[in-house]
C-alpha cells in the first residue's frame, strides 16, 4: 500500500498548456521553469541529445498536494498514445469539475473562503478519482 506520494512527474507535450491546466484549473502554485541538456539530462533520461523543459508547481493554500514536475521534451516525439491519454485526461478533468460544480454548486468565495476551498479540494478529488478509473486504470 501506498503511504504518501512525494513528488509526481509527467511528461508533457505542451508544456504552457499544461502549466496553465495545473495552475489555473486544479490551483497550484507555479514555481519555475528550467531548460535542461547536456550528458547530466541525456542520463537522466536515457536519450542522446536530449533537451527539456521543465516546469514546478506546488499545492497552495487553496489545495494541498505533492510537488508537481512537468517535462516536455524538446525536438523529441512523444509516444502519440501518451499524448492522447494526457489530452483526454486533461479535458475529461475540465468537463467533470464544470459538471460536480453544476451538481454540488461551491459556496460564495469571498464570504466562506474556506469552505470554498474544502469544497473545491473535495471536487477535484472527486474528479481525479472519476478521471483516473475511467481513462488510467481501466
Amino acid at each position: 500500500m501506498i503511504g504518501r506520494i512525494y513528488h509526481v512527474g509527467l511528461t508533457v507535450s505542451d508544456l504552457d498548456r499544461s502549466v496553465a491546466f495545473y495552475r489555473d484549473i486544479l490551483g497550484l502554485a507555479f514555481q519555475g521553469e528550467i531548460f535542461m541538456e547536456g550528458k547530466e539530462t541525456d542520463k537522466m533520461f536515457r536519450k542522446s541529445n536530449c533537451k527539456a523543459r521543465v516546469a514546478y508547481l506546488n499545492g497552495s493554500k487553496a489545495i494541498e498536494t505533492p510537488p508537481v514536475e512537468l517535462i516536455q521534451f524538446v525536438d523529441s516525439e512523444i509516444h502519440p498514445h501518451l499524448l492522447e491519454v494526457e489530452q483526454t485526461a486533461e479535458s475529461r478533468m475540465r468537463q467533470t469539475m464544470q459538471e460536480l460544480l453544476m451538481k454540488n454548486p461551491a459556496p460564495n468565495k469571498e464570504q466562506h473562503q474556506m469552505e470554498w476551498v474544502q469544497h473545491m479540494n473535495s471536487l477535484k478529488a472527486q474528479a481525479e478519482e472519476l478521471v483516473m478509473n475511467e481513462l488510467i486504470y481501466s
